[in-house]
């Protein structure tokens, strides 16, 4: 389905077609209405906050929902990505440096290397305030010969980035590069018709369709209808 089928299923179930009985919506407000309705559903399928109590790939319907959100890492559309800092056991990934705007992590490993030796390690993350007890404990603390390390996420070190790093905790190795696997923010729709209120769209420019699987389309819109 593609937007402007959006915008006249959206006046159908608003009763809009044809009709005086429900006020009318500009384009400009029907996107801001889709493109909220999208957010919600995204978190919806993502978390556990829906009717069913189910997460991201607890059944497979909602794997399904959000299948072409889901950047896989290393691969042609998200390559490695390098530290911009390290200090001792302790290095620093930006999240701005992922090739698509970040929604939610669901996997990381890493490139590392000891000693001339390199291998892929799974990258586990902590709660901060699990963080001393897991970084002290035998069984859980990073390690080469175990190919585990653990991350948390915080604000960068750099005050202008707004979007925030991971950090990945060592112990006498090093992390060449990280491959992250997220969720990630899906398109914002645009009808077209005016210039976007964020300036990055014009009159002129091609349409933005919605790059979720095609079998939500009128879910979202349901729910954008529900909003209203």
């Amino acid at each position: 389905m593609n937007l402007i089928e959006w915008h006249y299923e959206f006046n159908l179930k608003m009763d809009k077609v044809d009709s005086v009985s429900k006020r009318n919506f500009t384009p400009v407000e029907k996107d801001w209405i889709f493109n909220e309705a999208i957010g919600l559903f995204v978190k919806q399928r993502y978390g556990l906050n829906n009717s069913k109590r189910t997460g991201f790939e607890s059944i497979q319907k909602r794997t399904d929902d959000l299948r072409t959100l889901q950047i896989k890492s290393p691969t042609a559309q998200q390559p490695g990505v390098v530290p911009v800092r390290h200090q001792g056991d302790i290095y620093e990934f930006r999240i701005s440096d992922f090739e698509y705007p970040y929604m939610f992590l669901t996997r990381l490993t890493a490139k590392a290397l000891k000693n001339g030796c390199e291998k892929t390690i799974s990258i586990r993350q902590v709660q901060h305030d699990d963080l001393n007890i897991a970084l002290s404990d035998e069984f859980f603390k990073p390690s080469f010969t175990w190919s585990e390390a653990l991350a948390v996420e915080a604000r960068s070190d750099e005050n202008d980035d707004k979007k925030g790093s991971v950090y990945v905790y060592t112990d006498d190795f090093e992390i060449l590069e990280i491959y992250p696997e997220y969720i990630k923010q899906p398109n914002k729709v645009w009808i077209g018709s005016y210039n976007s209120l964020d300036g990055n769209y014009k009159v002129g420019d091609p349409i933005v369709e919605c790059d979720l699987p095609e079998h939500t389309h009128s879910e979202i819109i349901d729910i954008a209808v529900s909003e209203c």
